[in-house]
Parts: structure tokens; C-alpha cells; sequence
């Protein structure tokens, strides 16, 4: 097969293996470059339902042969490439939980969502090394019928802030409730695992400039079964 950002023949290796999914591709318009994976989340309780995963959560079933994170490709390939980013930003990711009091609408919570982020990247700029804020979050809804993000962002010098400034900046625009980790490796699945197939409203969303990243071509070829 022809991968639509590559240019270049492909063979994939299996029958389930798909085409890259909707955030590689994203993340390359941004400009993120392909390259030629390598190398827990605190849980917290809280009267908004913040749900953070346990260390070992993931996989729960067995996987095919080549993959880590989930038995679909979809799925994988994304994780693979947010597990890498962890990698090249090892110490310099925060995770957050961004939570709302009472209803708002979608279009509300994310004019929110992106004025929090405006806000962060114009404190991290005045940080000495700083160089681009880059941000990949999703949105789930609670039980009580209330939106709430999931984030990972991403920043060189990152550490120099402070986490408990921001999720207080948060509670003071939103009315809501934040918590903010430094972010691991189970972040990764656990950002994706609301992800289906063809499910516009599980995408996950990239903010910031993605130019002068350039993960391993094998984010996109998770299956290991002989190539053809």
C-alpha cells in the first residue's frame, strides 16, 4: 500500500494492519517529520471524578505479535508515537486533568480548554531553554454528563514551572477542578484508550507547532509478521 504522507510503497505486515491513524497524520500536517518505538500515573479521587489509570493497567488482553499497547493498529500506532514523545521528553511532560463544576458545552470547554493553553505557553516561554509548547489531549464524559480533558504537554524546561500553579489557574477560569502529574509511561495508552474507529468525537487533539520532531518510521508498522 502507498502511505498518504510518505509517498512511498509500504507493505504492511499482517492482514489488520492499517494505514497510520488520524494523529500521526495530524501531527505530520503540523509538521512533524517521519523518521527512519523505543524507549504510572498517581491515581487521585476527587469530588469531579477525576479518573487517573493504576501502573499495570495496560494491556488487559493479549496482543498480536509486534504490538505493546492494544490489538488493534489504530490504537497502537498512536500510543506508540505518544510513548515515544515521553521518551524524547523525558522529564519535561506534565499530564493533566482539566474537569468542570456543572455542564458546558463542548465549543465552551474547549475556548477553555485552548485560552488555559495560551496562558501556560506564554508563562513557559519566559522560561530560560524553553523552545516550543506542544500539547495532545482528549475529551471523555463523565457519569454525571459533564466534559472533562485529559492532556499531555509537552516542553523542554517544562519542570521550571509549577504544577500546582496551574491547576490552581485552572480551577480560578473554569470554576472546575485540575490535577497535574508529571507524566509516565502509562499516559500513553491511557490518553488513547477512548480512540475508535471512524468515531470523529474520540479524536484526540494536537495544539502547538510539531516542526522538528521526527519519530522512528516504525510508529506506523506495529505488526511483525513476515513483510511481503
Amino acid at each position: 500500500m502507498t502511505s498518504p504522507f510518505l509517498g512511498e510503497k509500504i507493505n504492511t505486515a499482517g492482514p489488520g494492519c492499517q494505514a497510520p491513524s488520524p494523529l500521526i497524520r495530524e501531527a505530520l500536517s503540523l509538521g512533524l517529520v517521519i523518521a527512519s518505538v523505543e524507549p504510572s500515573i498517581i491515581p487521585a479521587e476527587s469530588k469531579y471524578l477525576i479518573e487517573i489509570p493504576k501502573v499495570g493497567r495496560f494491556p488487559k488482553a493479549k496482543l498480536p505479535s509486534g504490538h505493546r499497547f492494544y490489538p488493534d493498529c489504530y490504537r497502537e500506532q498512536e500510543a506508540r508515537l505518544i510513548s515515544w514523545l515521553l521518551h524524547v521528553f523525558r522529564g519535561d511532560t506534565w499530564f493533566f486533568t482539566l474537569t468542570f463544576k456543572d455542564w458546558v458545552s463542548v465549543y465552551r470547554a474547549e475556548k477553555l480548554r485552548g485560552r488555559f493553553l495560551a496562558r501556560l505557553n506564554q508563562a513557559y516561554l519566559e522560561v530560560k531553554g524553553a523552545e516550543l509548547l506542544r500539547s495532545i489531549s482528549s475529551s471523555e464524559w463523565q457519569q454525571r454528563d459533564v466534559i472533562h480533558f485529559h492532556m499531555l504537554v509537552f516542553g523542554k524546561q517544562l519542570h521550571d514551572l509549577s504544577r500546582k500553579r496551574w491547576e490552581h489557574r485552572w480551577q480560578n477560569m473554569s470554576g472546575g477542578l485540575s490535577r497535574c502529574y508529571q507524566a509516565e509511561n502509562n499516559s500513553a495508552p491511557y490518553l488513547v484508550k477512548h480512540q475508535v474507529r471512524n468515531h470523529p468525537d474520540s479524536s484526540l487533539n494536537l495544539g502547538g507547532s510539531w516542526r522538528g520532531i521526527t519519530p522512528p518510521r516504525s510508529i506506523e508498522r506495529c505488526c511483525s509478521a513476515p513483510r511481503l
